[in-house]
C-alpha cells in the first residue's frame, strides 16, 4: 500500500508518471519499469519521494513485517537516482538527501545512472560500480569504425558461417529467449530471480525489444534490450550452453546498435560486467568505454552490528 501524500501536496506517483511522460529519462527511471517489478515481485512496493525541485524513484522491500524494510532506487541494480526539475543547486540536493536520510529503514541503496555526479554527503556511504557505454553519435558507420579489430573480425566471421540476427517479439521468440535464460539462472544467482511472466511483460513494455541470432534454424544467442529516450540498455542476454558459432554474439549486438543508430539514439549501455574480465573484453571489442557510476548507501547501525556478529 502506498502512503497518502499530505493534504495540499502532489501525489508522488502522479509526479513520477508525469516526469516520465515529459522527460527522456532512461527506461529504468520510469514508473512503467517500477510497476512491472511490483507486479511480479510481491516483496516490493512503490514508494517514491517527491519534493520541491526533485523526485526520487524508490521501491520498498518489506521484511519482518515492516521491522527491517529496505529501500532501493531501484531494485535489480537498475538506476533510479534523483530526478531534478532544473539544474540543481545545493539547496535542492540538501532537501533530497534529507528526505532519504529521514527514511526509517534497515538499508537504503540508490543507484545513479552513469555520467551523473551527485554531490558528496557525509550522511551516506558511497560505492562505485561500472558499466560500458558506446556513444552512437555519428551513425552506424562511426560506431562500426570504433569496433576493435577483433570485434569486426568476429562479426564478419558470424555472417560468413550463416548466422542471422533479427528482431522478433513473437511468443515463439520469447520462449526461445526464456529457455536460454533459464539455463543460466543457477549460475547467476539472481534475487529475485526472473520468471517467464516477468520477462514476457518486460518485452511488452513501451521500450522492450527482443533480438535473436540463429544458425541453421536454431536460436543460439538472444538479448532483451530497452530503448527509450537517449539510451538503449542491454538488460538480459545469454547464449546456448553448447558454444554457438564464433562471433554470433558480436553480430547480434551489432544489429541492436545499428537499429539504435537509425533511430537517433545517443548511447548504448551494455550494463555491469560484475568484474568478469572476459565480459569486459567483449564489450570493449564493440567500442564500449568502461564508465563508472555512483551508488549511495545507508545501513542501520543494528544491521551492521548483526552482520558483524554473525559473519
Amino acid at each position: 500500500m502506498n502512503p497518502e501524500p499530505p493534504r495540499g501536496e502532489r501525489d508522488p506517483l502522479d509526479a513520477w508518471r508525469e516526469w516520465g511522460n515529459r522527460e527522456p529519462v532512461p527506461f529504468f527511471q520510469t514508473l512503467e519499469w517500477a510497476e512491472l517489478i511490483a507486479r511480479h515481485c510481491p516483496r516490493y512496493e512503490l514508494c517514491p519521494i517527491s519534493g520541491s525541485g526533485f523526485l526520487i524513484p524508490l521501491m520498498r522491500q518489506r521484511r519482518w513485517r515492516g521491522l527491517a524494510d529496505s529501500y532501493y532506487g531501484l531494485p535489480l541494480m537498475t538506476s533510479g537516482g534523483v530526478l531534478l526539475e532544473r539544474e540543481a543547486d545545493q539547496a535542492i540536493w540538501t532537501r533530497a538527501y534529507q528526505a532519504l536520510s529521514d527514511l526509517r529503514a534497515a538499508a537504503l541503496t540508490v543507484v545513479f545512472p552513469p555520467g551523473e555526479s551527485p554531490p558528496p554527503s557525509d550522511w551516506f556511504e558511497w560505492e562505485e560500480g561500472s558499466t560500458h557505454l558506446i556513444p552512437l553519435e555519428g551513425g552506424w558507420e562511426s560506431v562500426w569504425a570504433r569496433f576493435l579489430q577483433r570485434g569486426r573480425t568476429a562479426t564478419r566471421k558470424a555472417e560468413t558461417v550463416g548466422v542471422v540476427a533479427r528482431r522478433d517479439h513473437s511468443e515463439t521468440a520469447m520462449q526461445a529467449h526464456w529457455e536460454i535464460i533459464r539455463s543460466h539462472l543457477p549460475e547467476w544467482g539472481l534475487d529475485p530471480a526472473p520468471t517467464p511472466d516477468l520477462v514476457r511483460d518486460a518485452l511488452r513494455t513501451s521500450a522492450g525489444r527482443l533480438y535473436l541470432a540463429e544458425h541453421e534454424g536454431r536460436v543460439v544467442v538472444t538479448v532483451l534490450v530497452f530503448a527509450r529516450g537517449r539510451e538503449v540498455f542491454f538488460w538480459q542476454g545469454a547464449r546456448v550452453a553448447a558454444d554457438p558459432p564464433p562471433g554470433a554474439t558480436n553480430l547480434l549486438y551489432a544489429r541492436v546498435l545499428e537499429d539504435a543508430c537509425a533511430e537517433g539514439i545517443e548511447r548504448a549501455n551494455l550494463g555491469a560486467s560484475l568484474g568478469n574480465p572476459d565480459i569486459e573484453k567483449f564489450k570493449e571489442s564493440l567500442g564500449g568505454v568502461k564508465t563508472p557510476f555512483r551508488i549511495l548507501k545507508k545501513t542501520h547501525s543494528l544491521v551492521k552490528w548483526g552482520r558483524y556478529i554473525f559473519r
